[in-house]
């Protein structure tokens, strides 16, 4: 197989927003993800609003990826195959790396180290200067890669190097992930998926489990499908942006960026510094949604009904939204189409906007 080719890409979700309150949202998203990161990659997802009705469930995960043509040299420079059993866990800490996970049918752990540069003597120093390692552990998997601090390189002097880890597991498995200075990409999991990330961008399929953690710092995440017990999704100085998320509880915390989440079903516990928060209500309990310096938009189905206290510089609703209450520009408080679960809003300098489509 020749890697030279595969240079990590975020994944490409299908069109976001599967439910009819979607098509009022962005025609396309586009996300340039090369800002932060020591190579060019840029994403670009391209959102089509389609009619609930309309709406085809089915993905398409073909991935096009952008190559530097510049990287003339690769090689395999560490290959591992391990018998491991369903609901196993897979651990990994590593940096300046980038890590594909793809599903398996297989009861096998694969994992495949490719290291590309244009001067591959240069970047082999920089890989072994990483002190690589992958071990068979109880109960799963470990991979680590931790640089020696007295190496002192750079873009120049390690021979334009990427090292990407490409690891094939079966789809039901277990996640620790600690990563810096690299993007993941996470095909479907079955388990639970704790994933940290520093100065990277992630990007997941469906993801099943009873707990779903992921941090990030300096990084977008773009995500498929969440169903856990509960989500929590942390990032700073990056978006959020997730296509279908239910739980018992839906935690997303951001600052400086935006959260989007097209369809959300659960208690709601969202908040936001400098970005704003979107968020497309199926089924929903008690709610927290608070900002400090953006919007809060609730898209809501025509039978959705709430108790509501909203408090912002601009308070707005739909025409067509059935309010019994006090509405005012900066305050409403009431229920919608006969009262339900408690929906609290806040924001201090932004406008708060419920909408049912």
């Amino acid at each position: 197989m020749n890697y030279r080719n595969i240079v990590f890409a975020l994944l490409v979700i299908g069109a976001l927003g599967a439910y009819k309150f979607t098509s009022a949202r962005h025609d396309s998203i586009h996300v340039n993800v090369n800002e932060h990161i020591h190579r060019s990659i840029q994403v670009h997802e391209n959102v089509e609003v389609v009619d609930q009705n309309d709406f085809d469930f089915d993905f398409d995960f073909d991935f096009d990826f952008e190559t530097d043509h510049d990287l003339r040299d690769e090689e395999v420079v560490l290959e591992r195959k391990y018998s491991v059993d369903n609901g196993d866990l897979l651990l990994v800490d590593i940096e300046h790396s980038d890590l594909v996970v793809e599903s398996s049918s297989t009861n096998e752990a694969h994992i495949r180290i490719v290291l590309e540069a244009t001067n591959m003597e240069k970047a082999r120093e920089f890989y072994e200067s990483l002190n690589f390692s992958v071990d068979e552990v109880r109960g799963g998997v470990e991979i680590t890669a931790n640089r020696r601090r007295n190496n002192n390189w750079n873009w120049g002097s390690n021979g334009r190097r990427q090292i990407t880890v490409f690891v094939s597991l079966p789809t039901s498995f277990n996640y620790d992930v600690k990563m810096s200075h690299g993007d993941a990409k996470f095909d479907d999991i079955q388990g639970d998926a704790i994933i940290y990330m520093s100065h990277g961008d992630l990007a997941t399929s469906a993801i099943d489990g009873e707990n779903i953690r992921i941090k990030l710092s300096h990084g977008d995440y773009i995500g498929s499908e969440l169903t856990a017990d509960e989500v929590n999704l942390n990032a700073s100085h990056g978006d959020i942006n997730v296509r279908t998320v239910t739980a018992d509880r839906i935690d997303a915390n951001l600052s400086h960026g935006d959260i989007d989440v097209a369809s959300a079903s659960g208690q709601m516990y969202m908040s936001n510094s400098h970005g704003d928060i979107e968020v497309g209500v199926m089924r929903v309990g008690d709610s927290r949604f608070s900002n400090s310096h953006g919007d809060v938009s609730i898209m809501a189905l025509s039978d959705f009904g709430a108790d509501v206290d909203f408090s912002a510089s601009n308070v707005r609703m739909s025409s067509g939204m059935d309010f019994d209450g006090t509405l005012k520009k900066d305050r409403a408080e009431g229920n919608v189409n006969g009262g339900g679960p408690s929906i609290v809003a806040r924001t201090s300098h932004g406008s708060v906007y419920l909408r049912n489509q």
